[in-house]
């Protein structure tokens, strides 16, 4: 996160990121995501704080290029800060972690990589098979704007009902062993073929990081693997709420066994400790949700 903070905060503003607004911007991006993994609460007096910042920048005039004028300075605020230093700086983060992972237990792939630093394809294919197994979005709800009648059953899902979609099974469906990771998928079969969809459909509304994303993270992966041997003994899932420790070893260097056992045995024990949290914390988050009852326009 601190990497992708300092990225982000100098595409803004122009300028190198003091060390003050990049704790900022971790402490509001890393809160973020504890919660959506409910390995924690929320805590609203991050975001604040780092709204703040953003404000004082927008009033000050600092701020580089031109903000929608639609929006209020505090929609502007909000706007700078759900895009580049909320969103971003979470999805690359674990974009990378999932990359990282992938990598590090697929010790052939580095070795292909160092061998052919050039070879930009084979860097794409993994990229893109990480993205395709480990979709960064898990269930997208979507509000239906109008009736949607169900081909060949002639059932109709009403306009104004919430609607989920799993990214993961549909990516998975489109291959018998689609859940297995193997860069060679993207040789045989095209994207759409796949059901490759990281970015969301294009001709609906896809995501705008579409063109920085990949080519930031290959940037980023080539390097890792050029400089380290990437190891690890963690559990990789989607959600990765064990955020994906890699161990990076220098590649003159031999990888010290020892750390990674010890690395299986934390992750081991806290999957239980963790597993045991976000059922605490998960169920007080529904019941607080169901208090509040802040989407009752469409929960009834």
């Amino acid at each position: 996160m601190p990497i992708w903070a300092e990225v982000y905060f100098e595409a803004v503003f122009q300028e190198e990121c003091p060390p003050r607004v990049r704790d900022l911007i971790v402490a509001n991006a890393d809160d973020v995501v504890s919660a959506l993994k409910c390995t924690r609460l929320r805590h609203m007096g991050r975001r604040a704080r780092l709204t703040l910042y953003l404000r004082e920048r927008i009033d000050a005039g600092t701020v580089p290029f031109a903000l929608p004028a639609l929006l209020t300075p505090e929609e502007q605020a909000y706007y700078l800060q759900g895009t580049f230093f909320n969103t971003a700086i979470v999805q690359m983060s674990e974009g990378m972690a999932h990359l990282g992972m992938a990598l590090a237990t697929h010790p052939d792939l580095q070795d292909a990589l160092r061998a052919d630093p050039t070879d930009v394809d084979l860097l794409d294919r993994i990229l893109d098979e990480t993205l395709r197994v480990y979709p960064l979005f898990g269930i997208a709800h979507r509000i239906t704007s109008a009736d949607i009648v169900l081909d060949g059953s002639g059932a109709v899902i009403p306009r104004g009902s919430v609607v989920l979609f799993n990214y993961a099974e549909f990516q998975h469906a489109a291959l018998p062993d689609g859940a297995r990771f193997d860069p060679d998928h993207f040789k045989h079969h095209t994207a759409a073929q796949l059901n490759h969809i990281p970015f969301g459909i294009t001709a609906n509304r896809p995501c705008p990081a579409r063109g920085i994303a990949p080519l930031s993270m290959r940037v980023v992966a080539a390097s890792l693997v050029s400089r380290f041997q990437l190891s690890t003994s963690a559990g990789h899932t989607r959600s990765l709420p064990n955020r994906g420790p890699v161990l990076l070893t220098s590649v003159d260097h031999r990888v010290p066994r020892l750390r990674l056992a010890l690395m299986w045995v934390r992750d081991r024990c806290e999957d239980v400790t963790r597993s045991l949290t976000q059922l605490v914390l998960g169920t007080y988050m529904v019941l607080d949700a169901r208090r509040l009852k802040l989407c009752q326009t469409y929960f009834h």
